[in-house]
């Protein structure tokens, strides 16, 4: 298979008050920077997925079809007040390898709104290992469990989540994520102690920039829309979360290219 970089953690304006773009428009763009694959992640949800697929299906690009799911911080059926507030709450990569895979990431986002609301639509661990079946992991880099335990100081925290990670996914089907925001406080540290933890642990990096719009003049407009959402303003309003180009990622990425590559493999 050529090599090549696919955006597979995106976002949609079905990621209500966080995200910009409409479907086509991703699509659209995606086309223009000479893809031929789009993944879209909306936050919690699935709505856009019949969207995605008959609009790439029109413009003859491959769809990947997942969720950036919400994961409770132990049962989905916790109703923890606090965690609202906090940083218990992490958010996990979801995408169907196939017809099984989608399938399960109905059932996961279904029971999330039936079982597990709180604020958002929760999955837990115990979900994940009755569904699994079809599905690839990508643990994020800003709110995945292992970044959550490194920012609060707990290597072996971090370590512990990420094996419990690859006994419900298995081998091959699970990723740690790296991302390029110099401007976070903190990132670039984290981002150096995710490739540790995936050279100690065979988990393979892949290289993702986490998209909420388009362009980098769609930044302000994005962030007022967080505001009303959160009444406060955000800590990352700095940094860039649009819809960058391969040859982008592989000059952030210059020392490890095969992470930006293994998202088209």
């Amino acid at each position: 298979m050529a090599q090549r970089f696919i955006h597979l953690h995106t976002h949609s304006h079905y990621s209500f008050l966080q995200a910009l773009p409409k479907v086509p428009e991703l699509v659209k763009h995606a086309k223009k920077c000479g893809m031929d694959t789009i993944g879209l992640t909306d936050a919690g949800n699935m709505h856009g997925a019949v969207d995605l697929y008959k609009t790439c299906e029109k413009q003859g690009l491959k769809a990947i079809i997942g969720v950036d799911a919400y994961v409770a911080p132990r049962s989905r059926h916790d109703r923890d007040p606090n965690e609202g507030t906090s940083h218990q709450r992490a958010r996990l990569v979801l995408l169907a390898e196939n017809n099984a895979g989608y399938l399960n990431l109905m059932k996961l986002v279904s029971v999330a709104f039936t079982e597990g609301f709180h604020e958002r639509p929760r999955i837990d661990r115990e979900l994940l290992r009755e569904h699994h079946e079809g599905i690839i992991a990508i643990i994020p880099s800003f709110a995945g469990d292992v970044a959550i335990a490194l920012r609060a100081g707990d290597e072996r925290g971090a370590a512990a989540t990420l094996a419990e990670y690859v006994s419900i996914f298995g081998e091959g089907n699970i990723f740690l994520e790296v991302s390029h925001h110099p401007r976070v406080e903190g990132h670039e540290k984290r981002m150096q102690q995710i490739r540790e933890l995936s050279q100690k642990s065979g988990v393979p990096l892949v290289a993702q920039h986490d998209v909420y719009y388009l362009n980098t003049d769609d930044r302000e407009a994005t962030e007022v829309m967080r505001r009303i959402a959160h009444g406060t303003r955000g800590g990352n309003e700095e940094e860039d979360f649009s819809f960058v180009t391969e040859e982008q990622m592989l000059t952030w990425f210059k020392d490890i290219p095969d992470a930006v590559y293994r998202s088209g493999e």
